[in-house]
């Protein structure tokens, strides 16, 4: 059985939250800036934006280590299997790696910048208060299980900003610029949504982000389909989940973990990043050159790991997959006898068992939507076809061959 996730709007953060936030996958924020906002090799002027409520666009290198800071992946650092270990293995602190760190560098004489309450808010002098303040997260990692991440105003504290701190790099990557250790303790729980604040923007990405913007307002408002990144999502699409649902429901009842999935017409990506949530291995196919280098952004910002492959659809040299997306896609193809002959050779090449086959609203010269589904069921060898329901007036089909 499937755990699916369908991606709907999400909800507003809670009220009395200072700064721009936004709700984040910590699953999906892999990076983290050592020293985060506050690392004195910023210059002072980019310290003080950053600290602010307001949202900043800065441009340069500071996603890549410019001022001699590092940004790396938080899955390669310390504390993130010190974390790991007591919480998933039940290792005491006192036998991970990040504590035999930091109590080498006690020995050695050096600062460990750690507060402690014994000390009143000091920073710890000895092992036993390096112990001490680990437990502080044994503490906080209780709270968040039993009571879900809560933000500074659920916590009484209003006029605090010390939420999870976030920027965007150039290609729209969350960075993880304070409260990672928040942040790993909701990865460890599995939590899927949490509130993070947004302090900066790369300007690159706010110039994609525009860009995005205004492709929307050319066209009601909205986009073909919602995009799932946290920048992003608040813009609505002209279809709605209720796709989603049909398929997802058709699919729930197996494991697609490593299965192979082919979305033709991926347009930006948006299947892909869905389909990818259930276990398979994705690739979208886009003709439009233009839409093709906007779904590889978006992949990259998401971190998707499925593939955008650019061309022809009946060109695609490996059309083999345990599952294919043809949704208003195939009608294209059927208006001039020499693209129909290729649609036909294409399905006859075609391997796979499981095809979901939406036609457009509008009857074609060719075909009636009931027509149509069994042409794509005659030329693809899938014999079976199920009508799942009906979205936008369009009706949704389901093709196999078991």
């Amino acid at each position: 059985m499937t755990d699916v996730e369908v991606s709907e709007p999400p909800q507003k953060p809670p009220r009395g939250t200072r700064g721009e936030i936004l709700l984040v996958d910590p699953r999906r924020v892999s990076l983290f800036a050592i020293g985060g906002i506050s690392d004195a090799r910023r210059p002072p002027e980019i310290r003080q934006q950053w600290r602010g409520a307001k949202v900043t666009t800065t441009d340069g290198d500071w996603d890549r280590g410019q001022w001699g800071t590092t940004v790396g992946r938080i899955d390669d650092f310390p504390f993130y299997s010190a974390f790991l270990d007591h919480f998933t293995r039940n290792v005491p602190w006192e036998e991970t790696d990040y504590f035999r760190k930091y109590l080498t560098k006690m020995e050695r004489g050096h600062e460990v910048r750690r507060p402690v309450q014994s000390r009143g808010g000091g920073f710890v002098t000895n092992p036993a208060e390096f112990l001490e303040y680990m437990r502080t997260y044994d503490d906080i990692f209780a709270d968040i299980r039993d009571n879900g991440y809560r933000t500074q105003a659920e916590l009484g504290r209003p006029d605090s900003l010390d939420e999870m701190r976030i920027g965007i790099d150039r290609d729209g990557r969350i960075i993880s610029l304070g409260g990672r250790h928040r942040l790993v303790i909701c990865k460890i729980l599995g939590l899927k949504q949490v509130p993070m604040r947004l302090v900066v923007r790369h300007t690159q990405w706010a110039g994609f982000r525009q860009k995005v913007e205004q492709f929307a307002a050319e066209r009601g408002g909205k986009l073909y389909e919602r995009i799932d990144h946290p920048d992003l999502r608040y813009l609505k699409g002209t279809h709605s989940a209720e796709r989603l649902a049909l398929i997802s429901r058709e699919l729930a009842s197996r494991d697609w973990s490593g299965k192979r999935l082919i979305d033709f017409g991926t347009h930006w990506g948006y299947w892909c990043q869905e389909m990818e949530k259930l276990g398979f291995r994705c690739v979208g196919i886009e003709l439009n050159a233009e839409y093709a280098a906007i779904a590889e952004k978006i992949r990259i910002a998401s971190e998707g790991e499925y593939t955008i492959w650019q061309g022809h659809l009946t060109k695609y040299p490996e059309p083999v997959a345990d599952v294919c997306l043809a949704l208003s896609i195939f009608h294209h193809l059927v208006k001039k006898d020499n693209a129909h002959a290729s649609l036909v050779k294409f399905l006859a090449r075609l391997k796979t068992s499981l095809m979901f086959f939406e036609p457009p609203t509008r009857n074609f010269v060719r075909y009636q939507a009931e027509e149509f589904a069994a042409f794509v069921s005659k030329h693809a060898n899938l014999p079976n076809i199920k009508l799942l329901g009906y979205t936008r007036e369009r009706p949704m089909y389901m093709l196999s061959r078991d």
